[in-house]
């Protein structure tokens, strides 16, 4: 079987995907060696990679520099894996920029994988106009991307372009796999179906975490809400309208709050607030799922069959919401503008749509028809023998 060069950047939501594919590719016999940082570990113990942790990277930095350090080393670390082994395939996360200038070093061929949309220009152009402050340092008009370019192009030599954009878009590998669907992607009649692949959610139905819930004691419709944990600090006026907007509404509401939880004060009876829950198992109960319209996420709603609400908040998160009206399966609302009538009203909308659940049940057909990660790493191991096949 294949020695397999397994790079990623250490973002919870780019992570969060692969430990089950590693895990699937490992008991299919392929040897994988997984390039991440060490606070992520944990996560991908049991995948039966070996893990490698980023040289000279301290996950007790600051968040911006571990950010703007994590592509760097990212690209060192595998780059030294890489010429002190021999591997048959380098695979890699979507927003890691520098790997194709990688895989070229190491004259390795490359699969792709997308947590959120699959890119190309126009697809970046409208994730980037819609993205807010958090993607502005790839804005071509940014002063900083031509400091960047020049540092990590000209000076560090981890470019092909001169672009951090054309890097992202432009050179296409044999394999892109994304994790959703075809009808979800955004302007998905772009993308051929040679090169990229839909598998829909990595969710092994053998393996989900069971809620700590008595399902059958709860009353009303349940509402689960969750906003995310990567711009908490923008979260909590969100919860609080939910607050006071369900506080007296016939339903249940559960709200995982991440490390804001302890901080939501005055919480109703019929509201339960958690730090954690397991997500897959708490939507595969759920009546209404108000977002921040996280990828992810979205994609296990849509898996479960769960209506949406969604409040999105930075980077690709406009572009979601606009695929979830654009298929029908929600509404967007902003949660810190709408008054607790209309956060109230537009959710029973939503609740009481039959229109809204039908298109639901049938985006859900689609996406658990998919495979998940089962079908990439099949996907995967068919690209390696033709890749065999043909030296």
């Amino acid at each position: 079987m294949s020695r397999l060069l397994f790079v990623n950047l250490p973002f919870a939501g780019h992570v969060n995907p692969t430990p089950g594919l590693v895990r699937q590719l490992t008991e299919a016999g392929h040897q994988v060696t997984y390039v991440i940082a060490k606070e992520f570990h944990e996560a991908l113990e049991q995948s039966g990679a070996e893990l490698v942790p980023y040289d000279n990277y301290d996950s007790e930095w600051s968040e911006p520099r571990r950010y703007l350090a994590s592509f760097e080393r990212a690209y060192e670390t595998a780059k030294r894996v890489g010429e002190e082994n021999d591997f048959d395939c380098l695979i890699y996360e979507g927003f890691f920029l520098f790997a194709n200038k990688l895989a070229d070093e190491l004259e390795l061929p490359r699969v792709r994988l997308f947590s959120t949309f699959a890119f190309n220009q126009d697809v970046l152009d409208r994730i980037l106009e819609t993205g807010g402050a958090h993607l502005s340092v790839f804005e071509h008009a940014n002063p900083i991307v031509k400091l960047m370019t020049g540092y990590y192009g000209k000076i560090k030599g981890m470019m092909e372009t001169d672009d951090f954009i054309d890097e992202l878009s432009d050179p296409v590998s044999d394999l892109t796999i994304t994790y959703t669907s075809r009808e979800f992607q955004y302007l998905s009649d772009q993308f051929d179906d040679e090169r990229f692949k839909f598998v829909g959610p990595p969710i092994d139905e053998d393996e989900i975490e069971e809620a700590d819930f008595d399902w059958d004691s709860l009353t009303g419709p349940i509402i689960y809400v969750a906003m995310g944990t990567m711009v908490e600090r923008f979260s909590k006026p969100l919860y609080e309208a939910c607050l006071e907007a369900f506080k007296e509404l016939d339903a249940t509401v559960i709200v995982s709050a991440g490390e804001l939880a302890d901080s939501l004060d005055d919480v109703p009876d019929n509201v339960s607030v958690h730090s954690r829950v397991a997500q897959i198992d708490v939507l595969k109960h759920a009546d209404l799922f108000i977002t921040h319209g996280g990828m992810n996420s979205v994609n296990e709603a849509i898996y479960a069959g769960v209506p949406m609400l969604v409040n999105p908040l930075v980077n690709d998160q406009m572009v979601v919401a606009e695929q979830i009206l654009s298929l029908g399966i929600g509404k967007e609302i902003d949660l810190k503008k709408a008054s607790s009538e209309e956060i109230r009203s537009t959710a029973l909308d939503v609740l009481e749509s039959t229109d809204i659940s039908s298109r639901m049940h049938k985006a859900s057909q689609t996406m658990r028809s998919l495979g998940g990660n089962k079908k990439a790493a099949e996907l995967i191991t068919t690209y390696l023998k033709k890749q065999a096949d043909a030296l």
